[in-house]
Parts: C-alpha cells; structure tokens; sequence
C-alpha cells in the first residue's frame, strides 16, 4: 500500500486520462455541440496503444517521485520521534532529580 497525500489530483490516473482527452479536444474548434459528442465518443473508442504508453510512462514517473518523497517523509517523521523521545527522556530525568530533591528537602526539614 502506497501513502497518497490528500488532494493530490497529480497521482489519480483518471486526472491523467482527462488532461490527455483535454490536450486533444483543445486542438480543434467544434461548431456543434453533436460535432464535439461524436469526437468525444470517437477519441475513447480509438485512444491506441501508443496513447496508453504515454499515459503510463508519465504516472510510472510521478509515482517514482511520489515514492522519494514518501520515503523521505517517513525519514523526516522517524527523526523527529526520536526527538520527542530524548526529550522526553531527558524530561523524566529531571523530573525524577527534582522528585529526589524534593525528599531529601522533605527529609531535612523533618529532621530540623
């Protein structure tokens, strides 16, 4: 399973097939609204295999850039756990001296 970032039209390859379909229909002027529903309907009928080449190449590179980025994330994230957990740590540290100077302040006003 792949981390998809929210709003990220860039990795749905159906956003990819409409910019193609987009990208061919802004090449010609259609006086018709019947003129524009056939060549729709004709450009799905006959999208080829070079097409579909196409299309896939440029998700094969988003997704390799999707995944360096992912990677790094998950780098970024581990390193600031281990951030919080030493500063944590330390934290309980101190808390356990001030715990300890507490009772030996406890501990000499009970003797005075």
């Amino acid at each position: 399973m792949l981390f998809l970032p929210p709003y990220s039209p860039e990795y749905n390859p159906i956003e990819r097939v409409w910019s193609f379909l987009k990208s061919k229909i802004r090449q010609r002027f259609f006086k018709t609204a019947d003129i524009f529903r056939k060549f729709v309907f004709d450009l799905f009928a006959n999208i080829n295999n070079t097409d579909f080449e196409e299309l896939a190449k440029s998700l094969e590179a988003d997704y390799a850039v999707m995944d360096v980025k992912h990677v790094r994330s998950e780098a970024v994230i581990l390193k600031e756990r281990d951030l919080v957990n030493k500063e944590l740590s330390a934290l309980n540290n101190r808390a356990a001296n001030l715990h300890k100077e507490l009772k030996n302040k406890e501990q000499e006003l009970m003797t005075v």
